[in-house]
């Protein structure tokens, strides 16, 4: 009988040491203040963070388009397709209301997406998925029609995605200049 004890014991020991926590890796109760604590996306999250990518990659390729052509005349329907509500009306007056009338790029490299994530904080209502993109335009150059030329900058983007007539669009965004992604 003893010896049986002592067998359990010894068996239980391996079992007790693998689950207990690696001391070298973070948890979730071990972090800082300003730790940002990020989870693992569940399969229907993954997908639709595929899904928000790859739009959000298609409507990057129609803005750069529209910066190096100078703006246009209206939104081309490339974009509009992947896009709707507060952003649609804000990228209107940015690139059909403001670029043709003093601005173009026309030198530089274009914008690159240095990084996207699964946005996880605050978004507004009817987002069913939200990402946060690091774009750095900084080997951009914008030339003004008064000759003048600035630096393209970094900054950091956060666009909001819903359900529109079955397809997912971006319907907002935010941006904030930053030094480094």
């Amino acid at each position: 009988m003893r010896v049986r004890r002592l067998l359990a014991a010894v068996c239980a020991v391996p079992l007790l040491v693998a689950c207990q926590p690696d001391p070298t890796t973070p948890s979730a109760t071990s972090t800082s203040p300003n730790a940002t604590v990020t989870t693992s996306p569940t399969p229907s999250e993954e997908e639709l963070f595929r899904q928000a990518s790859d739009v959000y990659r298609r409507i990057r390729v129609e803005i750069d388009k529209l910066e190096a052509a100078g703006g246009a005349k209206e939104l081309p329907p490339s974009l509009t397709q992947y896009v709707t509500g507060t952003l649609e009306a804000n990228l209107a007056a940015l690139y059909v209301d403001t670029w043709p009338r003093d601005q173009k790029r026309r030198t530089g490299e274009a914008p690159v997406v240095v990084w996207l994530r699964l946005w996880q904080q605050s978004a507004p209502s009817g987002n069913v998925v939200a990402l946060h993109a690091c774009v750095d335009a900084s080997k951009a150059e914008i030339r003004y029609a008064d000759g003048r030329v600035n630096k393209g900058i970094i900054q950091t983007q956060t666009f909001f995605f819903g359900w529109f007539g079955g397809q997912l669009k971006a319907f907002a965004s935010k941006s904030e200049k930053v030094t480094t992604c």
